[in-house]
């Protein structure tokens, strides 16, 4: 076999995975996000919902100038957890690194790192790291660190989502064995429930992820239908975590809390 057929059948280490809908604006600075990585031995798999914007033209710029950047159009809108396995479905890396297209990896070390964690742990199957929300304008508004062990992780699995998904690299192999995702709606959470019952949590002590929160991605609707769907999501998980009963009451105090929000206001705009 001559180098170039070996290029061109050498699999990737790392799938970045990436889906998309109308989000031409921020799609750069992401894919750039990408492209600063350390590590640079990865493909991006971008898939399209079918956007109304400039999207694909955004992409097909870096492709020109990338060969690692591969874009799929999805057709019209499914949902997220299909959109979400079509790109899982084409990864071809030993692990899947989640890149949302309004997200930006803020630590040119994030793969590299994540990666070698894994490589030394051969018992874990997912890693995360620390959260900087910014906003639109990509100006920082808070940020957070992830509890780091599997215990600490667990200790929060069911009180909250431990991981950003945009913050994670996983196991290729073992999220498709368990069936990838599953659901339309918290279908990150629902797959790092499932990865938990196989094997091992960790979150890197360091800031990897700018997670950006707009108009279009954050509403008071979203987080009801969210919870209405995780309270029996975990009641489904029951004896997997610790403080099932406790999740339960605070994530249904919160839908109450939300519905009220919700109701309120609309009452004022009538």
């Amino acid at each position: 076999m001559d180098t170039n057929t070996e290029k061109l059948n050498k699999k990737p280490l790392v799938s970045i995975c990436m889906i998309t809908y109308n989000r031409a604006v921020f799609l750069s600075e992401a894919i750039e996000s990408a492209q600063k990585q350390s590590l640079t031995d990865w493909e991006l798999i971008i898939v399209d919902y079918d956007s109304k914007d400039n999207t694909k033209e955004v992409v097909e710029k870096y492709i020109s100038e990338d060969s690692r950047i591969k874009f799929y159009s999805s057709g019209e809108y499914t949902t997220v957890g299909i959109s979400r396995n079509f790109s899982l479905a084409r990864a071809c890396g030993k692990y899947v690194a989640v890149l949302d297209s309004d997200d930006v990896w803020c630590d040119p070390q994030k793969l590299q790192l994540q990666y070698d964690f894994l490589e030394s742990h051969p018992d874990h199957a997912l890693i995360g790291g620390g959260v900087v929300i910014i906003n639109k304008d990509s100006k920082e508004q808070k940020r957070y660190m992830n509890p780091l062990s599997d215990a600490e992780i667990r200790q929060q699995m069911f009180l909250r989502n431990p991981f950003a998904h945009s913050s994670v690299m996983y196991k290729r192999e073992l999220a498709l064995k368990i069936g990838g995702y599953e659901m339309s709606v918290a279908e990150d959470y629902d797959l790092f429930l499932r990865f938990g019952c196989v094997a091992k949590f960790a979150n890197l002590e360091k800031y990897v992820l700018n997670y950006r929160v707009h108009d279009s991605n954050v509403t008071v609707t979203d987080k009801i239908k969210t919870l209405a769907i995780v309270v029996p999501l975990i009641k489904k998980y029951k004896g997997k975590y610790p403080f099932y009963y406790r999740a339960i009451v605070w994530r249904v105090a919160k839908l109450w809390a939300y519905r009220l929000f919700l109701k309120f206001r609309l009452k004022k705009l009538q």
